[in-house]
């Protein structure tokens, strides 16, 4: 009669390649994983400043407007680096300047907020130009 044929000790180095492989293959997806998290998480540190950059440009236009109402001057408004609270890393600058279109005189504000970092360095930056009518101004 025949042996069997055994084929046990050719099977004995498979199992560890085929670990290492399913090692090699899950630290692969969790370091993927980490970058992904990460890079979200500093899109969304990103999102939050621009979006109080935004907020602090809508406050100067605010600011702005109220200003150039109470001095009837387009120029009043003007502000430099006015950061908006104690401890909020969030700035605002204004400049105004007298425009007419279609015959029509208006103040030009263009209102820039900066978030994050300082002031001269700001990680977010939003600005909106609005062209505001008065009352006091001689429409033709």
């Amino acid at each position: 009669m025949h042996k069997p044929v055994v084929f046990v000790s050719r099977q004995r180095g498979v199992s560890i390649i085929a670990a290492i492989f399913l090692l090699v293959a899950l630290s692969t997806l969790g370091a993927l994983m980490t970058v992904l998290l990460s890079s979200q998480s500093l899109q969304s540190a990103t999102d939050l400043l621009s979006n109080q950059a935004l907020y602090a440009a809508e406050s100067a236009v605010q600011a702005s407007a109220y200003r150039i109402n109470q001095s009837q001057d387009c120029t009043a408004g003007d502000v430099t680096a006015q950061q908006l609270e104690a401890g909020l890393d969030a700035w605002y600058t204004i400049s105004g300047s007298n425009d007419t279109i279609n015959g029509h005189a208006l103040c030009r504000i263009i209102a820039t907020g900066m978030a994050g970092g300082s002031s001269g360095n700001p990680i977010a930056q939003r600005q909106i130009t609005v062209l505001y009518g008065t009352a006091f101004l001689n429409y033709p």
